[in-house]
Parts: structure tokens; C-alpha cells; sequence
């Protein structure tokens, strides 16, 4: 009732009846100003609503149609999808407000929703202080994703995510802030991760019950093999998200670089204990890798940081950073080594502890067989550790022998020191300088009377060694660790001609041999070994 006169000039009657209807044009200048107030760009716009009941108990209806909703790129620098053919029907009372239906196509993919929202006392004040808290705290909502096109969505996540495959989301929130529903993905693909590369075919099935997120099943290929991610991931309230999640793959390419491919299988746990940080615990067991790259390229630079030292990788992204390492790296003879250096095939057995952004592995690499190349000798590997210390995790410890006839001159090689100051000696029975041993072993050069070496053996010696290097770099195969292995020069034959020995191995134990000695005679024979490869029988022990 109005009262122009009376000293209350407006009485409000609780129990009248109300009816109150309203309606906007698509170009109504509220719609501008609400764009200009929120950063939200509604396109063609319509709007309606109707109120009804007595002012003690309203109810009311409220329809709004848009042709598009986008965020104002000028005012709000991030990349969200934008909103079309959106309908959203509304109603309520003084107990809350009801989402009857609402539907839109989020980048050209279907999504729906519907929810009820309750307004007790003091509601509309927490609404505009922090709506997200009522709405997680209050609100039962349900969201629907019926058959997305991962394209669309991948242009908001070009870093991770490959524009293909589909996604399926049913999502309920339950007043108290609990989540239930289930997330289907089926073909999809990611952008290069790490170790893992490039993930293919990618087929999940996660559900949602309260705080709990279960990964029933996460399938995908890295490098054509098969890669899987099961177990749960709980997120409190307060705090850290806690993981239970096992990480497996088989014959998965880990490292892909110029010079370097390693290969291996994973079984990983991620678990987070109530107070910490994850743990990342395991084992990594390598097989079929290869190295063809320069040695130079492990030494020391003037680099600093993690990933510029043993073992050669860090992760520096927070919080991964601070997550800790136990895992287990094994690999009996699983590195083939091709370097114009070196040639043979390695064993590997370390632990991999610290963090992801400061790793320390300890351990030690051996050599079960392999060669020392130089452009006039060849020396065999007899002994070989390379060790990561406690004391010194990050610099190598060298150590390895090798030997070699040549010339008439049995000839020692020994390596020791560290990677970042390697000490290298020679010996020789004969006894011979060390200046001599290097003479000889690099420049062709004989001791004064023990012989002339021809400028055609020489620039054969040569010629042989640079092709050996020339073929590992381009992926070859060469002498140490074919069936066909090569030896000449270990004595001069009585015509002054360098000796020559060749053996094709057949198997393990038996191989074809054949050599021109030096009485100058050529021989032929079958060798059988008594023992072989005991280095893997000893490594293959428990």
C-alpha cells in the first residue's frame, strides 16, 4: 500500500499476492554494461522472468537465451572456451534457486547441466563474498559431457594435448563439497612428456566418489609400447593431494636423443604419505640400448645445475621438484656402445634416490666385453667399473684395463681417475717408455730396432680405424660385438709383413678361426670355449 500522506509512505503486505513480469531486447543497453562490468561478451542476448506469490513466499521463473558467451580477450588474459547456443532455464523460491535445464555448445561440443541451490539466512551476503565456497559447501549440481571432440578441447592445452580423440563426462556435486561421476577418454593423444615421449591411443576410466579419484584404468602407447596408470588419488580438504598410483610399460623407448637410445621396462608406485612428499619407488630395468655418441659429450662443461651432471636429468617444475626417488635401475648387458673410441656392451646396477629436482643415483656400470680403439692398436677390456659414490655422487669413478699384443709387444692400458679428470698410462713387456707405448699405439711408430712399419700398412692402420669410427656414428655395426672379429698387427712376420688373425663366433662356445702367423703360414680351426659368458652367469645370480 502507498500512503502519500502518512508517515510510512509504502507498506509492503506479506501475505498479497505478487506478480511481477520482466523482459529485455537483445540490444538493451543493460547487456553492455554487464559485459563491461563482468568481461563477459553475450551475444544477442534474450531474457525473461516472471514473479509470482506474496512477497512472504515469491516464486519465480527465469529464461535466458544467447547466441554466444565468450570471455573479453582485452580484459581477461586467458584461454577459455567459448559458450554457444546457450539456454538456461531458472526457478525459485525463498529457499533457493532450482537449475531446471541448462544446455550450450562448448567449442561446437554438446554440454548439460542442471542443480539446486539453497539460499538460507545470510546466503545472498556469502554469495557475493566468496561464491565458489557456497556453491561448493551448498550447492547439488550435475554436469554432463555427453561425446566431446578432444580437437576443440585441445586448443586451450596445445602443450599436452593431441587434437584427436573423445570424451565422456558425467560429474555430480553433492552438497558438502563431494564429487561423484565417471570420465571416459578413448583415442586420444598427448603432446611429448618427459621420458615418455608422445603418448598414443590413449584409453582412461577414472570415477569420482567424494574426495576420491580411482583410476580403474589408464592405457596408452609410448613408442608403439604399451604403457598403464592404476590407483587412486585422494584430495583433502587442506593440504596436498595424496597418490596411490602404479605406473608400468615394457619395452618402453626412455630416451630418445641423437647418439643415445635406451630402452627398458617400468614398474613404478607413486604413494604420498599423510605428511611428506610423494615417493617415487621401483624399479627401471634396461635392455636393447644403444650408444653411438661422442664421450666428450658426458664430460663437464661449464654448465651448472642438475641436469648438467650425473645422472644427467633433473626436474625443476614445482611441486614435482620436491618429490623423492627410491627406485631401482638394473640392466645386464643391455647397453651396446659404438663410439669411434670405444666399442662393447655394458651392465648397469644403480639406485636412484634424492629428489626429481636434485637426483642422485649410486651404483656402478661395468663393461662384460668390449674394445679401446686406437688408429694402431685395439685393447681388449679385461677389467672395467665405472661407480657413482655417496661421497661423490655426481662425478664418475673410472677404472679399467685392457690389453693388447702388438708387435711383438704385449701392450697394458689402464684407466683411472674421474670422468671430469680421467688419468690414462701405458705399459709394456718388453719394457718400453710411456712416450714409446703412445708412439706406437698412435702414430704407428716401432721402436728403434724392432722393425719398419710400410707407409701402406700405415695409412691401411689408419684407414681401417677412421672407417670403424665413420660406421659407428652412422649407426653400424663394427669388430667388438660382431660374430666376425678382425685382429691384425700383433707380431711381423719373418717377410717383415704385419700378423693377422680372424674369428666368426657361431655361438657362444664354438667359432671358425683362421690366421696368417708369423712363419708367414696361413692356419684354419674351430675353437671351442670352455667357459661362456661367465661375466653374465655372475650377474645373473640372486
Amino acid at each position: 500500500l502507498i500512503h502519500p500522506v502518512g508517515p510510512e509512505h509504502l507498506t509492503l503486505l506479506p501475505d498479497a499476492a505478487l506478480a511481477l513480469a520482466a523482459t529485455t531486447e537483445p540490444t538493451a543497453r543493460f547487456w553492455t554494461q554487464l559485459q563491461s562490468l563482468i568481461g563477459i561478451e553475450i551475444v544477442a542476448p534474450q531474457f525473461t522472468a516472471e514473479l509470482n506469490g506474496t512477497w512472504s513466499k515469491p516464486r519465480g521463473t527465469a529464461t535466458l537465451r544467447a547466441t554466444r558467451l565468450a570471455v573479453d580477450s582485452a580484459r581477461i588474459d586467458i584461454s577459455l572456451p567459448e559458450l554457444e547456443a546457450v539456454e538456461l532455464d531458472l526457478s525459485g523460491d525463498a529457499g533457493g534457486l532450482i537449475i531446471d535445464r541448462f544446455s550450450a555448445s562448448l567449442d561446437a561440443q554438446a554440454v548439460r547441466a542442471s542443480g539446486r541451490l539453497p539460499l538460507g539466512t545470510g546466503a545472498w551476503a556469502k554469495l557475493q563474498k566468496n561464491p565458489l565456497a557456497l556453491l561448493m559447501q551448498n550447492a547439488d549440481l550435475h554436469l554432463e559431457i555427453p561425446d566431446a571432440d578432444m580437437a576443440a578441447l585441445s586448443r586451450h592445452l596445445p602443450e599436452y594435448l593431441a587434437p584427436q580423440g573423445r570424451l565422456k563426462l558425467d560429474l555430480t556435486l553433492k552438497s558438502g563439497g563431494d564429487f561423484n561421476g565417471t570420465l571416459q577418454l578413448r583415442d586420444a593423444a598427448s603432446r611429448p612428456l618427459g621420458v615418455l615421449g608422445a603418448l598414443q591411443d590413449i584409453n582412461a576410466d577414472l570415477l569420482v566418489a567424494g574426495r576420491t579419484l580411482t583410476v580403474r584404468a589408464v592405457k596408452a602407447r609410448a613408442g608403439g609400447q604399451p604403457v598403464t596408470l592404476a590407483g587412486t588419488v585422494e584430495i583433502p580438504a587442506k593440504g596436498q593431494p595424496r597418490l596411490d598410483l602404479a605406473l608400468k610399460g615394457t619395452n618402453l623407448p626412455l630416451v630418445r636423443q641423437l647418439g643415445l637410445l635406451l630402452r627398458g621396462d617400468l614398474d613404478l608406485r607413486l604413494t604420498t604419505p599423510f605428511s611428506g612428499q610423494t615417493l617415487i619407488g621401483g624399479t627401471v630395468r634396461f635392455h636393447d640400448s644403444l650408444f653411438l655418441a661422442d664421450v666428450r659429450d658426458l664430460l663437464p662443461s661449464g654448465e651448472r645445475g642438475s641436469s648438467a651432471r650425473a645422472p644427467y636429468f633433473a626436474v625443476e617444475v614445482a611441486p614435482f621438484n620436491q618429490w623423492r626417488l627410491d627406485v631401482a635401475i638394473d640392466g645386464d648387458r643391455f647397453l651396446r656402445l659404438r663410439t669411434a673410441l670405444f666399442t662393447g656392451v655394458a651392465s648397469a646396477h644403480f639406485r636412484l634416490g634424492g629428489t626429481l629436482g636434485n637426483p642422485i643415483a649410486i651404483g656402478e656400470a661395468v663393461v662384460n666385453e668390449g674394445s679401446v680403439l686406437l688408429p694402431f692398436a685395439s685393447f681388449a677390456v679385461q677389467q672395467s667399473s665405472l661407480r657413482l659414490t655417496a661421497e661423490n655422487p655426481h662425478d664418475l669413478q673410472l677404472w679399467l684395463t685392457g690389453a693388447t699384443r702388438r708387435y711383438g709387444y704385449n701392450l697394458r692400458l689402464e684407466l683411472s681417475g674421474t670422468l671430469s679428470a680421467p688419468m690414462l698410462s701405458f705399459s709394456s713387456n718388453p719394457a718400453l717408455e710411456s712416450k714409446q707405448v703412445l708412439l706406437l699405439v698412435m702414430a704407428g711408430q716401432l721402436p728403434t730396432n724392432s722393425g719398419v712399419i710400410t707407409d701402406r700398412q700405415r695409412a691401411t692402420s689408419i684407414g681401417r680405424y677412421l672407417g670403424q669410427s665413420l660406421l659407428g656414428s652412422l649407426g653400424g655395426e663394427t669388430a667388438s660385438g660382431d660374430r666376425l672379429s678382425i685382429s691384425t698387427g700383433e707380431s711381423i712376420s719373418r717377410q717383415g709383413r704385419e700378423t693377422f688373425g680372424m674369428e666368426y663366433r657361431l655361438d657362444d662356445r664354438w667359432s671358425l678361426v683362421g690366421e696368417y702367423d708369423e712363419f708367414d703360414d696361413y692356419n684354419a680351426g674351430v675353437k671351442w670355449r670352455i667357459f661362456a659368458n661367465e661375466r653374465r652367469a655372475f650377474h645373473e645370480k640372486p
